[in-house]
């Protein structure tokens, strides 16, 4: 039985959320079970929309004058009707709130903005080539210029994270009782918080970097881990709304499983610390895969073998702070 750094990965679920902003992929997500006593299950779910929602344009998609998520009020509702049908987040959360075991959340998207004065937060300046986030004026600011322009493909980038925060708020207060239209500043902070239940920022190209040696290597324990869910049973999860079902399609899934066995390979390689098939990937299933790098990182912060991209705590609970997996 696989082991990690010389024991078993501890009892828990795990989220990881890929974020996007077109109604074919809102949110994809990967669920990581363990029993604690070696069964591990790595479940996969598409979270595309199967209610109303809104296309992706400008004026349509946003609305700037609220001041709380800054989507219409139709793309927020959307938003959290995925994640309340979600089939996997609820089997996370019905394991939550019994409460045997560790949990946590990792969603691919910024929870914060730069403090005023800079011009990205401090988590991503020690990062890998990830997108700046500027302060939450100039990220409106632009947001406006963008959609008076009808310049489309910045403003989705930018849906995106309006649709991460949506997330963000969600999983603090499911897990938290705090209001769902917290201040982004208590959102930021919660992220660097030390709770039982913890809600991240993962940033999946940063992780296959150090899976790579771009910035170090995975140390012997995260990397331990990552061969053991690479071991595990891996398969598609789901529901059926409106006629329309969440479980992945069976041949994305038989590509997933492919690449898995090409993970598990290079992780057994005993004369390379690299791990070539954890790198991004833009395939149909490349959605899935982010999800399963936030999960996977979300289950190493619970093995004690994760730490937050941030040379500036204090800055970090402000701003937010990517969690990444422990390197040398």
């Amino acid at each position: 039985m696989a082991e990690t750094g010389g024991k078993l990965i501890s009892r828990g679920l795990w989220l990881g959320i890929d974020v996007g902003s077109a109604r074919g992929k809102v949110f994809d997500f990967c669920l990581i079970k363990s029993d604690g006593n070696g069964q591990v299950d790595v479940l996969f779910e598409v979270g595309k929309a199967r209610g109303p929602f809104p296309p992706c344009k400008a004026g349509v998609f946003e609305d700037l004058s609220r001041t709380t998520t800054w989507l219409s009020e139709v793309a927020e509702a959307g938003s959290i009707q995925i994640l309340k049908e979600s089939a996997l987040v609820n089997c996370w959360n019905v394991a939550r709130r019994l409460g045997n075991g560790r949990f946590g959340v990792c969603i691919d998207a910024p929870c914060g903005f730069a403090a005023p004065g800079f011009r990205q937060r401090n988590t991503e300046s020690q990062s890998v080539s990830s997108f700046q986030t500027p302060p939450l004026e100039v990220f409106l600011e632009e947001m406006r210029r963008f959609s008076a322009e009808g310049n489309q493909t910045p403003l989705c980038q930018r849906f995106w994270k309006l649709v991460g925060l949506v997330a963000f708020r969600y999983f603090v207060a499911l897990t938290t009782g705090r209001p769902f239209d917290m201040p982004i500043a208590e959102l930021a902070a919660s992220c660097m918080a030390s709770e039982k239940v913890r809600v991240n920022e993962g940033f999946p190209s940063d992780t296959y970097k150090r899976a790579n040696g771009t910035v170090g290597v995975l140390r012997p324990t995260s990397r331990g881990v990552l061969l053991r869910l690479s071991q595990a049973k891996w398969a598609g999860e789901g529901n059926c709304f409106n006629d329309s079902s969440s479980v992945p399609r069976q041949a994305c899934m038989s590509l997933l499983l492919a690449h898995q066995q090409r993970l598990a390979a290079d992780l057994q390689r005993i004369d390379s610390q690299r791990v070539p098939a954890m790198q991004k990937n833009s395939n149909a299933w490349g959605d899935l895969w982010d999800a399963f790098a936030c999960a996977f990182v979300s289950c190493c912060d619970a093995q004690g073998c994760a730490g937050f991209v941030c040379s500036d705590p204090a800055r970090g609970r402000r701003e937010g702070a990517i969690l990444r997996p422990d390197y040398c």
